[in-house]
């Protein structure tokens, strides 16, 4: 092994040791309220040192972020793939994304942390992407499919540009998952009804304008969640009195 390549597994070393360093300390005080000094002192290197590989703390975040979205696509793809139809795809897709970001809420908050930021448009966030832009690409690709394969089986309307659509999609159930996360009183089987609900309206505003059925298949998802809701609540009624 030559020294460049030695030079090249210390960096990747300590860029993980620096990442793991401020996803738990994220996990534990929230994205908002970890500094710079606190990842130093947690992953045991020199402030100078961590700066020499994240200019910021917004791109040490980027890079994180990009990191965890390939660990939870394999969870999104996996329930898509035992879908037959584009619409039931779409569904999986919600649902997948539902389970994963209610067990792993910090994840949310660094998602919606980099929306707010406006990063995605950030020269940080283009460098630190086109390190891995095939993969990104590989599911974009996948995703526009199963807009397309819904399309042609008339679940979706036809004539919808699929890059909007995809990002309308994704803004808009991470703006309204964030939202019903942060309410408070809420049990956890009415913010799955919430969502989910909110998922059922998403879906039917992409289908052709005048007939609805073919999309009921997958809304028989939002039944089963308000019927589970329905007899959660009366379990917990039931239980008080």
């Amino acid at each position: 092994m030559g020294v460049k390549q030695r030079r090249q597994d210390i960096a990747g070393i300590r860029r993980r040791d620096i990442m793991k360093a401020a996803w738990e300390l994220m996990e534990s005080k929230g994205v908002l309220n970890v500094t710079m000094d606190e990842i130093a002192r947690k992953s045991e290197y020199t402030k100078q040192t961590v700066y020499s590989y994240f200019s910021s703390k917004d791109e040490l975040l980027v890079a994180i972020y990009l990191e965890r979205f390939q660990e939870r696509w394999g969870s999104h793809q996996g329930q898509m793939d035992a879908m037959p139809t584009g619409i039931d795809k779409l569904w999986a897709f919600s649902r997948s994304y539902y389970s994963y970001f209610a067990g792993h809420p910090t994840d949310l908050h660094l998602l919606i942390y980099i929306d707010f930021r406006g990063l995605y448009f950030a020269d940080i966030y283009k460098k630190l992407y086109a390190e891995h832009k095939e993969y990104y690409d590989r599911t974009e690709k996948y995703m526009q499919a199963v807009l397309k394969q819904a399309q042609q089986e008339g679940t979706v309307r036809g004539g919808l540009d699929l890059w909007w659509t995809l990002s309308y999609i994704y803004l808009s159930l991470r703006a309204n998952l964030n939202e019903i996360m942060m309410k408070n009183g809420l049990s956890a089987a009415k913010r799955e009804e919430l969502y989910f609900t909110f998922v059922d309206i998403l879906i039917q505003g992409m289908s052709p304008a005048i007939d609805k059925s073919a999309i009921q298949k997958g809304g028989s998802l939002l039944k089963k969640v308000k019927q589970d809701t329905l007899s959660r609540d009366k379990m917990q009624s039931g239980s008080r009195g």
